[in-house]
């Protein structure tokens, strides 16, 4: 069973993150566009995941969803879990419902919401969680905040370290009201050829992260900002605040 575990990710086992991603528990906020594809790719890391979605499927989920037709009218997290472990069957996954004031958090957290009133709680509560830790403890250091806003053809990703410029940036500067968010047409929001792009990116940076603080010589990138325009083929990026 060893070797067939092994052989699971025969094709990058020799990376020098690996060792630093095998295995890791990462929660992810939100299982739809966003979250759906982002825990895909992790669970064929090797991570363990916490899930948490309170909503179920409808039809128009396919346009930019991991999901199968079969999970139409189940919840979001339970259906994803399924659908993740017929194909990464060693790591282990817990699902949660909705995300509230008294659920837990992690010191890293995917938030894949698509509200701006559940990335704020989360932040908080992350923030709040990470201020506990010891300055020097493994934990803290690991520590990472990734939100991933996703449109039908443009996507960002802030990566918040616990570090106060950041964080300050982060809170004062893009966390406001649904009010403020222009509304879409309602046939035009989703694309999966844009959802994986996200996830994939925000993966990357997760993985450049874990490297960094583990590594003596912490070279990868990892942006506070990225965006992305499929229209313009265009990324811009901040790398630090």
């Amino acid at each position: 069973m060893a070797e067939e575990i092994i052989e699971n990710y025969s094709r990058f086992k020799g990376a020098d993150w690996f060792p630093f991603i095998h295995k890791k528990d990462i929660m992810v906020l939100g299982c739809g566009g966003i979250g759906s594809w982002t825990s895909l790719l992790l669970a064929r890391l090797g991570c363990n995941l916490y899930l948490y979605d309170m909503d179920t499927y409808d039809i128009t989920n396919m346009s930019g969803q991991f999901l199968e037709l079969s999970a139409i009218g189940k919840n979001k997290a339970e259906a994803l879990s399924e659908l993740i472990k017929k194909t990464c069957d060693e790591i282990e996954i817990e699902t949660f419902g909705k995300y509230e004031e008294d659920s837990e958090t992690h010191h890293i957290v995917f938030s894949c919401f698509d509200n701006m009133a559940a990335r704020k709680l989360a932040f908080l509560k992350w923030f709040k969680y990470v201020k506990t830790l010891e300055k020097d403890s493994q934990q803290r250091k690991q520590a990472i905040f990734i939100d991933g806003r996703l449109l039908a053809e443009q996507w960002q990703i802030f990566c918040v370290k616990p570090n106060e410029k950041e964080i300050n940036e982060y809170y004062k500067n893009h966390l406001f009201e649904d009010s403020e968010v222009k509304e879409l047409d309602c046939t035009f929001k989703q694309t999966s050829h844009c959802a994986v792009m996200l996830a994939s990116n925000m993966v990357n940076q997760f993985i450049n992260h874990m490297y960094n603080v583990n590594s003596k010589v912490p070279f990868r990138k990892v942006n506070f900002f990225t965006e992305y325009s499929a229209p313009l083929l265009y990324s811009d990026k901040i790398d630090k605040v």
